[in-house]
């Protein structure tokens, strides 16, 4: 299990950054355009076709998770807390008090 903790306020800025390239695509190819998450050593970086960007969080182990980029920016929206936390487990990770399966790899499982 490995974990990243990141205020809200940045990861959300993070997202809205990437947002406008997922909108250059169509709706339907738009909902399938994939996240990928990574972090280590106090990292957080995020990946999408032609965008990439990372951030300082507080990290446990190295994880990695990728998802549908607008279903972890709905996520994300609708978390209430100033700070986030983001567990990996095996093809699972847990933002707040929400569980959901996703493609993972961590190096601290």
């Amino acid at each position: 299990m490995s974990t990243i903790t990141i205020s809200h306020e940045e990861l959300f800025k993070l997202l809205n950054m990437m947002k406008p390239f997922v909108k250059t695509y169509s709706k339907k190819k738009a909902m399938g355009i994939m996240l990928e998450v990574s972090f280590e050593k106090g990292t957080l970086f995020l990946s999408i076709p032609n965008c990439n960007m990372n951030s300082i969080g507080e990290t446990t182990g190295t994880g990695k998770f990728s998802m549908q980029f607008l279903y972890f920016y709905e996520i994300i929206k609708s978390t209430k807390d100033k700070m986030v936390t983001i567990i990996t487990a095996v093809n699972q990770i847990t933002v707040g008090q929400t569980s959901f399966r996703v493609m993972t790899s961590s190096k601290n499982l």
